[in-house]
């Protein structure tokens, strides 16, 4: 039988993805603070920075 999602286990899904977009983002700040920056690829900056969007307002 296929019950429905409940609220609770939607919003520790939701927060999994929060904290593991979070993590990214320090790991990518860290590389960004290093010399060997071009070791990021570049789809998962740019697709670490659209999520980033979405939770945050940008940082100018």
């Amino acid at each position: 039988m296929n019950e429905p999602i409940s609220e609770m286990t939607r919003t520790k899904k939701i927060w999994k993805e929060h904290d593991r977009a979070a993590s990214e983002r320090k790991e990518l700040k860290d590389q960004a603070m290093s010399p060997l920056t071009q070791d990021v690829p570049a789809c998962k900056v740019a697709r670490l920075q659209a999520f980033s969007s979405l939770i945050e307002p940008p940082s100018v």
